[in-house]
């Protein structure tokens, strides 16, 4: 165990149920100590500099990229380290239900975590996402309450976007190269023998090997992308379901609500009736 002996005043958290957020920059004589944490989630990032985190009873080095996440109630102890300063980003908030998924991924529960954002492309989205955040939450108009809700949104799904690219395996280049032909082709009216002619394999290498990474056939891939466009056009356009069927692919809008209703277990039109209802 680490050395956290340091005299340290109990600094009070802010009030939960504010998203709360600042960007500091603080030399060597800088130490937050709250023995019980605070009622929300604290989520800091590190610019520049260095800093030290107290987790699992062991001070932690921080550095450029890297995060720290507190759920509610993990012991608070954060500083900067000796003879250097720290630039940070932080935000307490508490979570939309739909966040809980990607938190209880990220953390494990009252303790906490920190991991390093290697990727520079996520990194400057981070940094630009908590920007835009820092000063709409600096605003009393609920517009911008809830533009700086959204975000914050987007840093927690850069977050878990980045995580889960470093827990799996990277793609074959070959396999990345169809589904992003999908994501701009699935309009057109795609066979296996055109799909697999973009790529340079045959159509059985292609399935072999796409099923093997994806875990389905790349013709099913393709139908469930077109699916989920149509939940789009569904939910923020007003296009007949005639009109999203052939938007999305589909030659037969009644082949294409027969899909819908196998994938999502409702037709076109009750998803719609759904969401107007929310």
């Amino acid at each position: 165990m680490s050395d956290t002996s340091t005299t340290t005043m109990d600094i009070p958290a802010p009030p939960p149920g504010l998203l709360v957020a600042g960007h500091y920059q603080k030399d060597d004589t800088y130490v937050c100590f709250r023995e019980n944490g605070s009622k929300d989630w604290l989520l800091m990032y590190t610019l520049s500099g260095n800093g030290l985190v107290l987790l699992n009873d062991e001070l932690q080095p921080l550095s450029s990229g890297d995060i720290v996440l507190l759920p509610p109630g993990a012991r608070h102890q954060y500083q900067t380290k000796p003879n250097s300063t720290w630039e940070t980003l932080w935000c307490h908030y508490l979570p939309k239900i739909e966040w809980q998924e990607w938190l209880s991924s990220f953390t494990p529960a009252r303790i906490g975590s920190r991991w390093s954002v290697s990727d520079q492309t996520i990194k400057h989205r981070l940094t630009a996402a908590f920007t835009r955040l820092l000063k709409d939450q600096l605003q009393s108009s609920s517009f911008n309450q809830q533009l700086a809700m959204n975000g914050l949104e987007e840093v927690l799904l850069l977050l878990a976007k980045e995580k889960d690219s470093a827990q799996s395996p990277p793609l074959d280049i070959r396999i990345q190269e169809t589904l992003d032909f999908f994501a701009t082709n699935y309009k057109q009216q795609l066979t296996m023998e055109m799909i697999s002619q973009k790529v340079s394999l045959s159509s059985s290498r292609l399935g072999h090997l796409f099923k093997e990474q994806v875990g389905i056939s790349p013709m099913e891939a393709l139908l469930q992308f077109r699916l989920k466009q149509a939940v789009k056009l569904l939910s923020f356009t007003q296009l007949t379901v005639s009109e999203v069927a052939d938007e999305v692919g589909f030659q037969s809008p009644d082949f294409f609500a027969k899909q819908f209703s196998k994938f999502y277990a409702m037709t076109p039109s009750q998803l719609r009736k759904t969401l107007q209802q929310k």
